[in-house]
């Protein structure tokens, strides 16, 4: 299990911008983000059969899936490439929903996810995360308000859905991914700092045995 979750994903490496040095991250923490992609797939697969949201999970899962992939094979390590793996994890987010038809449960893989992607030390990526995430909600609440259809399976099917539940529904989600950013950013610092301080000692060094 250590070794599952072990890389070298702290680069102290020689870096012109902060940029550069996200950069340089992603590279080293693509392949744990890989792994999890693969359990969140396989994991799509043994939910259908509960309510037997086969055709729903293969599209959902296989387009999500064809996505990352293309991020991780075609596009370089950057700003789009990262706001494209938080859409990916966010499309996984809501598919477990849909497929449980909006159990309780199912909402706390938005911590999870929110979490995992403190990785890539970008808090961009959570705002990303989060819009898409409470942007999807609030269309399918007014989608129901509006029509009257009953779509609370595909994003809440527990309890009236009110403005008053949403309130708080997304009042939380938006703290997690606000802590979750700091975390990311926090993170980029302090490694940012230390990566700076050992290219000085390194100078500094060199200077001496000269």
């Amino acid at each position: 299990m250590t070794k599952f979750f072990t890389n070298k994903w702290i680069p102290i490496v020689e870096y012109t911008n902060k940029e550069n040095y996200l950069n340089e991250v992603q590279k080293q923490v693509d392949s744990i983000s890989d792994k999890f992609v693969g359990l969140f797939f396989l994991l799509g697969i043994c939910l259908a059969p509960i309510y037997s949201t086969w055709v729903f999970t293969w599209i959902t899962a296989g387009c999500t899936c064809m996505l990352y992939l293309i991020v991780r094979l075609v596009l370089q390590e950057g700003k789009l490439s990262r706001a494209l793996i938080a859409v990916v994890y966010t499309i996984f987010l809501l598919q477990f929903i849909g497929q449980l038809h909006g159990m309780a449960e199912m909402h706390f893989f938005y911590f999870t996810n929110a979490a995992l992607l403190i990785i890539y030390q970008d808090w961009h990526m959570q705002v990303v995360y989060s819009c898409l995430a409470i942007g999807h909600h609030c269309f399918l609440a007014l989608m129901q308000w509006k029509y009257g259809t009953d779509l609370g399976e595909y994003f809440i099917g527990y309890g009236e859905i009110t403005f008053f539940r949403l309130f708080f529904h997304f009042g939380i989600a938006l703290l997690m991914s606000f802590i979750c950013g700091f975390w990311a950013y926090l993170i980029q610092r302090m490694y940012i700092t230390i990566t700076s301080k050992n290219k000085g000692f390194n100078q500094i060094g060199a200077l001496e045995i000269k």
